[in-house]
């Protein structure tokens, strides 16, 4: 919370981000998916198909941690709690700029 914020009085307190284990499922999957594709892409038999076999897997490993790992470790590193001496806010992403007409 910028200075503007604050109320005629009001200091700030701690400015703390979430705990690091919030995103430690996260990485744990991503480990998983890792693992699971590389298994796939060895197993995938050679031949005319290997190729877009191998594409695809690598596509759903893809999207799979982008969505599900991605996701939650953005949100991680954009989440702040901020305790002034009169309340407590959060914020997850940046406001954006205030533009005057």
């Amino acid at each position: 919370m910028a200075d503007a914020d604050l109320t005629e009085g009001e200091r700030t307190v701690l400015i703390l981000n979430p705990h690091w284990k919030t995103v430690l499922w996260p990485f744990a999957l991503l480990v998983i998916v890792a693992v699971a594709a590389a298994v796939l892409l060895v197993v995938i038999p050679h031949g005319r198909l290997q190729g877009p076999g191998r594409i695809a897997v690598g596509t759903v490993a893809l999207v799979i941690a982008a969505v599900w790992v991605g996701v939650p470790i953005l949100r991680w590193r954009t989440t702040t709690y901020e305790l002034t001496n009169r309340r407590f806010a959060t914020a997850s992403l940046p406001a954006p700029a205030a533009t005057s007409r």
